[in-house]
């Protein structure tokens, strides 16, 4: 009898991996069971690719001097925080400080406990804020393409002094 528990929970942990993924990609999928199209995974990957070039040219700090017409001259800091298991997804961030973080949260009675990554990245922004925009706009699409978040949580806030030059 031992042994077809075991078998058992075997068997049930195969049939718990060969579930279907949810893949994260606007009106494509999304929970279908079936899996993508070669052709589908290969669109989905170069957009995602699209979506870290911009994001990276946008917190390029030295190199965007001027932005939709705009001087860009005020500093800045984005936050972004996301579970500790998906924080691989952000490694394409190339200058980043990294800080563990709990949150803790209550819904319908439940409380919860997560184990989050923090990243903080200093970046240029126009007067009217338009880096910073364009930065959650393109963080909201990498979080639908790839991360898949219920809601990213980002922001950001402006640094007044610093010892960095």
């Amino acid at each position: 009898m031992a042994r077809r528990t075991r078998l058992s929970r075997k068997l049930q942990k195969r049939r718990k991996s060969t579930k279907p993924r949810l893949i994260y990609w606007k009106g494509v999928y999304q929970n279908t069971g079936t899996p993508p199209s070669p052709e589908q995974r290969a669109t989905m990957a170069n957009e995602a690719e699209s979506v870290r070039r911009k994001i990276l040219k946008l917190l390029d700090f030295w190199s965007l001097k001027n932005y939709k017409g705009e001087k860009v001259e005020d500093r800045e800091n984005l936050t972004v925080v996301v579970l500790a298991p998906k924080q691989k997804h952000f490694k394409f961030m190339q200058a980043y400080t990294d800080w563990k973080a709990h949150g803790f949260w209550q819904e319908n009675g439940k409380v919860f406990d997560e184990g989050n990554k923090m990243f903080e990245v200093q970046f240029a922004d126009t007067e009217h804020e338009h880096v910073g925009k364009d930065l959650m706009k393109l963080l909201n699409a990498y979080n639908n393409l790839v991360v898949g978040e219920k809601s990213l949580y980002a922001y950001t806030t402006p640094i007044e002094e610093t010892t960095l030059e």
